[in-house]
C-alpha cells in the first residue's frame, strides 16, 4: 500500500493539475479514481508527470496524487514504485520503470531540447513559461491573477508552499487549519480533534503528530480540514460551499467547478476533458485521445533501440548479455557498483558468486571480490580471471 494513500485530508481538497492535456484533467487523490478504466500505459509501479504528481494504476483505474502541496517530490521509493515524498528526480535505479509518465525520453532528447513530437512532455522544453504537451506542442497557461490552481484549459498556474493548499475558486494559497498540519512534536496544542485522535492512537500525543494523525483527525474524527481565510466571504466565488458559507447555485445545464459555474461541452468529442473537470469518455485499450477523438496509439520509438513503444509493443530487444536502459541496450557491467547491485539485474558483491547472479565483468571491475587467485565460478560464465575462459 502506498504510504501516501493515507493522505486523505490532503488528497480530497480539490487540488488540480494536469499530466496529459485532455486525458487527466483532475487529480482526485488516493481514494477515488481520477480516470476510471483509463490506465493507458501507466502501470501499478506508477510514474511522475510534468506537474509534480504521481500517476498509478490500481485494477483498471488511473489514480493521481498531487505531490506539490507539501509532499514534494514525486520520485522512486525503495519500496519499488513511484510516490510522493521522494528525493527530487529519483528514478528507478534499475532503469526499467521510466520516471516520466510519457515514457523514457528518446536518446535524441537532452536537457533543453525544444518541445517536438520527438521530444514531447517532460522530454521537451518551451519558451516563455510554456508547457510541453504530450503531442509535442507548447501551450502557455493563462494564469493572470492566480497564484495557484489551473487555467481554463486545466494547466497548472502555480504550487503552494508547505502548509498551504490551493483554493481553486479564488486561485489563492490558503493555510490549512492547525490540526491538519503534521508536526515533529506530540499533540496538536489542544485542537478540537486531539482527544478523539489520541484516544484511538495514543502515540499521536506521546510521540509526534504525524501525517497519520492528521488523516485520523479528518477521517476518523470528522474534523474539517478545508483551508479558510480569517474572514471567509463569497467574493470571487460563484457557487458551492466555502468555509461554511453557501455561495450560490448554478443554472440548469451548468455544474459548479471549483467555485465557478461551468457548462460542460462534449459536442463532437468521445474522449478527453469536458472543460469543467469531467471527462467526455475514455479510449479503449492503448488508443490515445487526440482533440477529443480516440486514435490508434502511435509507437514512440524515435532514437530507441529497445524498450516499450508506449502502445504495448516493443521498440526492439537487447542481446542476452545486455539490458535495456532508457531505450538503449547496455552490456551488463559492475562499473561504479562494486559491493552492491548494478543498474542491471546483476550483482557485484561477494554473495553474487554464491547465488550465481554476478555481472559478467565482476572480476575485472571488482578484483577484490574474486580474491587473490582472481578466478572464481561466476554462474554460467565459468571462471573469470580477467579474460574469459
Amino acid at each position: 500500500m502506498r504510504f501516501f494513500g493515507l493522505l486523505v485530508c490532503w488528497s480530497l481538497l480539490g487540488v488540480v493539475s494536469h499530466a496529459r492535456a485532455g486525458e487527466v484533467t483532475e487529480c482526485k487523490g488516493s481514494l477515488k479514481p481520477t480516470v476510471p478504466g483509463g490506465c493507458g500505459s501507466v502501470t501499478e509501479v506508477g510514474c511522475c508527470d510534468a506537474f509534480g504528481r504521481v500517476l498509478y494504476c490500481k485494477g483498471k483505474d488511473l489514480y493521481c496524487i498531487d505531490c506539490t502541496d507539501g509532499f514534494q517530490y514525486c520520485g522512486w521509493k525503495s519500496a519499488g514504485y513511484y510516490d510522493c515524498g521522494a528525493k527530487e528526480g529519483a528514478e528507478d535505479p534499475m532503469g526499467k520503470n521510466p520516471f516520466s509518465c510519457s515514457g523514457a525520453c528518446s536518446p535524441l532528447c537532452h536537457e533543453g531540447s525544444p518541445c517536438s513530437p520527438e521530444c514531447p512532455a517532460q522530454c521537451g522544453a518551451c519558451e516563455g513559461g510554456g508547457v510541453c504537451q504530450a503531442g509535442g506542442t507548447c501551450y502557455v497557461p493563462a494564469c493572470a491573477g492566480k497564484e495557484c490552481g489551473t487555467d481554463p484549459m486545466g494547466f497548472a498556474c502555480g504550487n503552494c508552499p508547505a502548509g498551504k493548499v490551493c483554493e481553486e475558486g479564488l486561485g489563492k494559497c490558503l493555510s490549512l487549519p492547525e490540526p491538519c498540519l503534521p508536526k515533529s512534536k506530540p499533540g496538536c496544542g489542544g485542537c478540537d480533534c486531539e482527544a478523539c485522535v489520541c484516544g484511538k492512537y495514543p502515540n499521536c500525543c506521546t510521540e509526534n503528530w504525524d501525517i497519520f494523525c492528521v488523516a485520523a483527525c479528518e477521517v476518523g474524527c470528522g474534523f474539517d480540514c478545508s483551508p479558510c481565510p480569517e474572514k471567509p466571504s463569497c467574493e470571487g466565488i460563484e457557487c458551492g460551499k466555502f468555509c461554511g458559507l453557501e455561495c450560490g447555485k448554478c443554472d440548469k445545464g451548468k455544474v459548479c467547478s471549483y467555485g465557478k459555474c461551468c457548462a460542460p461541452s462534449c459536442a463532437g468529442k468521445v474522449c478527453g476533458s469536458d472543460g469543467c473537470g469531467g471527462q467526455c469518455g475514455t479510449c479503449p485499450g492503448t488508443d490515445e485521445c487526440e482533440a477529443g477523438q480516440c486514435v490508434a496509439c502511435k509507437p514512440k520509438c524515435a532514437g530507441k533501440e529497445c524498450g516499450g513503444d508506449g502502445c504495448g509493443g516493443e521498440c526492439g530487444t537487447c542481446p542476452q548479455d545486455a539490458e535495456c536502459v532508457s531505450g538503449v541496450c547496455k552490456k551488463q557491467s559492475c562499473f561504479d557498483a562494486c559491493g552492491g547491485q548494478s543498474v542491471f539485474d546483476c550483482w557485484c558483491d561477494a554473495a553474487c558468486m554464491q547465488y550465481g547472479d554476478c555481472c559478467p565483468d565482476v572480476c575485472l571491475e571488482c578484483p577484490e571480490i574474486c580474491g587473490e587467485t582472481g578466478c572464481q565460478k561466476i554462474g554460467a560464465e565459468g571462471c573469470c580471471s580477467g579474460t574469459k575462459p
